[in-house]
């Protein structure tokens, strides 16, 4: 009888143990949506992009409208690179997304920003309504540094001003040093940030192995994020280039490249497992490549983006999360089917 109930108790307590454990694990979980950026010029999705989002569930994306640099000859903030829409999905909201440069930020005069912040609802407000866009939110993307911060800030407040409809949001993307060095470089006046959870390599050095995910670094920045007072959502990479250097020197990226591309023996050859030599000067896509040239192949594999999934999960503390991926190219097709991009949000 003794053992009986020895027994029961026993069960019991593995039981309530199992129990706590799980309801640990689903209380780590987040509630997820899906989402990709578009960083293109013109939005025609095919009709492969189009599935592609909607086998992955994809509930948003961030569309980027224009850029915003400093034109040396005029002295003034222009834009460039101006969305044209061709066709847009339906079904997925869009959060229209501007670039700054910080160069902009650093040669505009304090008595400019407010003009500036003017212009650029201006031209939010003109693409959206000749594409016949609704947005609810407006994210602005700035590597800003702490000589830029104030009048970035300032920028983001008066913008926000410009949009007086109920719970409109505006959001920033954020890199990881500016969780890490937070007090120096500030928290933007957003209602939330997008970790930019990429570029994490040093780009400028050859002997990288891979700038755009070097989860060994990353860690080291996986700091603050209790201290950290915004709400979170992520954007993970899914895209990749080739590293052009020169006599050692970094001298442009090449988008959207493959070791495929490489492959002709007669003008490349293999250094290392994502290293090329340009053994015979040629043209790749409009780009001149000299004789002696290294390139260095930079992508994602699943078993990276899964692992870099895993490290955030446990730094995001809001329960609600976006999960971005940059960007959607017909390119990432060949790379990541949908069911590989599912399986790196579970671990959120």
């Amino acid at each position: 009888m003794h053992l009986r109930l020895f027994k029961f108790h026993i069960a019991v307590l593995l039981f309530s143990i199992a129990l706590f454990f799980s309801s640990c694990n689903h209380s780590n979980k987040h509630q997820i949506v899906p989402a990709f950026y578009h960083w293109q010029s013109q939005l025609n999705l095919s009709p492969e992009e189009t599935s592609y989002l909607q086998k992955l569930h994809v509930q948003k994306l961030y569309l980027k409208f224009f850029d915003v640099d400093w034109d040396v000859d005029t002295k003034q903030a222009m834009p460039l690179a101006i969305l044209d829409v061709k066709t847009k999905p339906d079904s997925v909201e869009i959060i229209p997304t501007v670039f700054i440069t910080n160069r902009t930020l650093l040669n505009i005069g304090d008595n400019e920003i407010d003009s500036l912040s003017n212009h650029i609802t201006k031209k939010v407000n003109t693409i959206a309504g000749k594409a016949n866009i609704s947005f609810y939110e407006l994210q602005f993307d700035c590597d800003w540094t702490e000589k830029t911060r104030e009048k970035y800030f300032r920028l983001i407040k008066l913008v926000h001003k410009n949009y007086t409809q109920n719970n409109f949001t505006i959001s920033a993307t954020i890199r990881l040093h500016q969780i890490k060095y937070y007090k120096q470089t500030g928290v933007p006046p957003v209602d939330k940030g997008m970790l930019m959870f990429y570029n994490t390599g040093d780009v400028d050095d050859v002997n990288t192995s891979n700038s755009i995910l070097d989860l060994e670094t990353a860690k080291k920045y996986l700091v603050n994020f209790d201290e950290y007072t915004l709400p979170l959502d992520v954007v993970l990479p899914v895209f990749s280039w080739g590293v052009l250097y020169r006599r050692g020197k970094l001298i442009q990226l090449l988008n959207n490249t493959s070791a495929n591309d490489f492959a002709d023996t007669s003008r490349f050859i293999l250094l290392e497992n994502n290293k090329y030599r340009v053994v015979k000067s040629t043209y790749y896509n409009g780009t001149y490549l000299y004789s002696n040239d290294v390139i260095r192949i930079e992508s994602v594999s699943n078993n990276t983006l899964e692992q870099a999934a895993d490290l955030l999960s446990k730094q995001i503390k809001n329960k609600n999360i976006t999960v971005a991926f940059y960007h959607l190219h017909p390119s990432i097709f060949k790379k990541y089917t949908y069911e590989e991009l599912e399986k790196a949000l579970t671990h959120f």
